[in-house]
């Protein structure tokens, strides 16, 4: 008996650039259930740095779109693993096997005016 393992198209990769100077910053924490409804767990956000989605307690699909999600073709988050997000694009959670928590952290941008003090050590 043999298997096939379909092998996904690569994802498109946004590189976000600026010249505005600016410091990475907490933005938020949450947790979300996630069922087999897809739920949007990140909007497209261009001044998200990072994003650590943890699976709680239950694998859960990952995806760019809720159809994906959904039909079982997203990147599958097993029970305790975490991936981490850096692009600024939309993310879409599903589990197939029933409910589970996911729990995200959020690493924002935030753009410094020039010549501020902020996040500059003072002696």
């Amino acid at each position: 008996m043999s298997s096939s393992v379909d092998t996904p198209a690569p994802v498109p990769v946004h590189i976000v650039t600026t010249d505005e100077p600016s410091e990475t910053r907490f933005g938020t924490a949450f947790n979300r259930q996630v069922s087999a409804q897809a739920i949007p767990l990140l909007s497209r956000d261009r001044l998200r740095h990072r994003a650590i989605i943890l699976s709680v307690d239950g694998a859960v699909q990952v995806a760019k779109d809720p159809g994906t999600a959904q039909a079982g073709q997203g990147a599958v988050l097993p029970i305790g693993a975490q991936i981490v997000i850096e692009h600024t694009d939309e993310v879409w959670c599903a589990n197939l096997t029933g409910n589970s928590t996911v729990s995200v952290l959020v690493e924002r941008r935030e753009i410094v005016a020039k010549g501020s003090t902020v996040g500059k050590k003072h002696h």
